[in-house]
Order: structure tokens, then sequence, then C-alpha cells
């Protein structure tokens, strides 16, 4: 089990911006296995950090962490599909840890993440000095100094586990679809596809020659590139031109 959660805090006192420390640890170890300053607390930088993970470690068995709304759904509303299907669709990183087979544990409280809040007094107390020592002044400079500190940290607070046998599960070859922001979109008439106030033609596919009507997912990276899929065919397409069928 991970714990994972987020530090908003004066890291860089008077020096630079407010930055969110975001944090994967080890329930097993006590350690820090990947973390990251970020402007904010959402749902790319989590997505980074379990991008990470997931390339150096494998698949965790559960995380366990707060009901942000990166995490749970905590609004109302409920679409028609949803009413339909009698459940509701989880957040894009619900939707993640689902594909992964991961569990995730929401806390009822804070005080039962005691451990990582923690590992945020150890980090306000000693990161912070280190940053200052370093003389770090942004969230590059404040990133090259927690690269450094982490090793050593884990080294002074990192324990054996309990149980030598290790519970990680091998990484799917697809990691890259599914730490990824999915849109399901209809395409139109004119095989265009429309998302976030930007237009993408679908060209006649070997598979396919009119995607009209059809349903598709349109897979936003954590860098912003899009990448089109009905079912498991990933779809060419352009961006911002429009095709003519020739009939």
């Amino acid at each position: 089990m991970l714990l994972l959660d987020a530090s908003l805090h004066r890291w860089l006192q008077d020096r630079g911006p407010q930055l969110t420390l975001l944090a994967f640890l080890d329930d097993a170890t006590g350690k820090v296995l990947v973390a990251e300053f970020f402007p904010t607390e959402d749902a790319r930088g989590y997505f980074r950090l379990l991008h990470r993970l997931l390339r150096h470690f494998g698949v965790p068995l559960s995380f366990y962490g707060d009901r942000h709304s990166v995490f749970v759904r905590n609004d109302d509303h409920w679409s028609v599909e949803e009413e339909l299907a009698g459940r509701r669709q989880p957040t894009q990183f619900g939707r993640a840890l689902q594909q992964l087979g991961v569990t995730y544990i929401a806390a009822q409280s804070p005080q039962a993440k005691g451990r990582i809040e923690r590992l945020w007094g150890t980090f306000q107390d000693r990161l912070t000095s280190e940053l200052r020592l370093a003389g770090a002044h942004d969230v590059d400079t404040s990133n090259q100094v927690l690269r450094r500190f982490l090793p050593d940290h884990n080294r002074r607070f990192g324990r054996a586990p309990r149980e030598a046998e290790k519970a990680w599960r091998p990484t799917p070859e697809n990691v890259d679809r599914i730490c990824c922001f999915h849109h399901e979109r209809s395409v139109s008439n004119d095989n265009v596809v429309q998302w976030d106030g930007r237009r993408f033609q679908i060209p006649p596919q070997p598979q396919r020659f009119s995607f009209a009507g059809a349903k598709v997912q349109l897979h936003e990276s954590l860098e912003g590139k899009i990448a089109i899929y009905y079912a498991d065919n990933k779809l060419q397409h352009t961006e911002g031109v429009t095709f003519s069928s020739g009939r």
C-alpha cells in the first residue's frame, strides 16, 4: 500500500512562489518512492508521479489518500448515462487506477493519514532548510534539490518491511494510454471531432471509411498531445484541416 498526498507550503520562504509538494510514500518501508514540486495540486501532477512510479517500481496493490476531487467524485451531479448505468464514472485518476487494478482507499479524516502527515512535518523542517541553503527560487531549482534530498532521507528514515516478498505487479505495456486524460466524443457527419475549442478531422482509415456518429476516445497526454482511438484502433487525424470524401 502506498500513501499519497500533497503539501502546500512556503517551501521557498520569500525567495519564490508558493509550491505544492506531491509524494507517494511506501507504507511498508517508510520510503518516499516518488515526489515532485508543482505549482498546484492537480490530476496532471499525480499522473506524472504515477507514470514514474509504474516505470521504476511496477503496479502497487492499493493507494491510501484523502477525498480530494482528483481521486474521488465529490459532486452531486449524475449524467444521464450514469443514471441509466446505476453507477458514477470515476475521476480521471480513479479511472487509471481501475485500469491498473489498484484499489483506492479514501481516508475519512486527516488524522487517519498520520504517517504521511508526519512526513510533511519532517520535510517542512529539513527540506525547507536544504532549499534555502541551495538558493532554490522556483519549481525547477526546487526539484533539483529534492532529487538530491530524497535518497539521503530514505536512507535515514527507511526501514526493512516486515515481509520480504514483494507485492508489486508488472507494469502494462500501454502505460502511456493509462496515465493520460480520456475524453469521449461523438464524430460529426463530416468526420470531425470537437473538443476544448479544437477540431480534429479523421480521414478515411483502412478499417473504416467514415466514422460519422461513432463514439471515439481522445487521449490527452501529459504533454498535451492528442491521440484518437476507436476501440483499440488508433486513428490518423489532423487538426484544423477539413478532408473531402471525394463523393
